[in-house]
């Protein structure tokens, strides 16, 4: 009984160290996938790389809906974010955006609805 236990601990500590792990290699595909379902559009994000005090983004892209003539409406090379883990997720000391582009699209002549 003891061994069948064992066994079953054994292998549910595994499944647990497996998933995790699949989680950190595929991060960036994750977050890129959960900012996609609450933005509604495509959101890429090319590699994603976490340290105690700084989060780094690469060859992030968010594209606008089909509907427009522009099909990316935000891309940024790299975007390191800074910060002190006590402080976190209130506070977060500086975003560095590289190599950005922007482009905002106004659906009408004053650009109120956009």
């Amino acid at each position: 009984m003891q061994k069948l236990l064992f066994k079953g601990l054994i292998i549910g500590f595994t499944a647990v160290a497996a998933a995790l792990t699949l989680v950190w290699f595929f991060k960036a595909p994750i977050a890129a996938h959960y900012l996609s379902k609450q933005l509604k559009v495509k959101v890429r994000i090319g590699d994603l790389k976490f340290s105690k005090d700084r989060m780094e983004i690469s060859n992030f892209r968010i594209k606008n809906p089909l509907a427009y003539k522009k099909r990316v409406a935000f891309q940024a090379k790299k975007i390191v974010a800074s910060y002190q883990k006590e402080r976190l997720p209130g506070r977060i000391d500086r975003v560095l955006v590289s190599d950005a582009y922007l482009h905002i699209s106004c659906d009408n002549p004053l650009c109120t609805e956009n």
